[in-house]
């Protein structure tokens, strides 16, 4: 969900459409005008692939972390995770 604003997709929280409807009835729709001036839902086909490090231990995705003002806000140790196996897509 964005605001009329155009930018490219990065540093960006994405969703699938369950996901993105939550957050609008939830979050956005609230308050009048809408939280952060939403006014559409944007769709982007995105690939990922997990780290090497990150499959050895069985695992296709990490732990979802909360970044405000591009810096890892948590849950935990977000460095310790990311040396420990890449850089990865989290999901909860």
């Amino acid at each position: 969900a964005q605001s009329d604003a155009s930018y490219p997709p990065k540093s960006v929280n994405a969703a699938n459409l369950i996901g993105a409807m939550w957050y609008l009835q939830h979050e956005v729709v609230t308050q009048s005008p809408p939280k952060f001036g939403i006014t559409r839902i944007l769709r982007y086909k995105v690939q990922t692939k997990a780290p090497a490090r990150l499959l050895a231990a069985g695992m296709d995705f990490g732990v979802r972390y909360t970044y405000d003002g591009q810096k890892c806000t948590g849950p935990g140790d977000c460095s310790t995770m990311y040396a420990k196996y890449g850089f990865f897509v989290g999901c909860n």
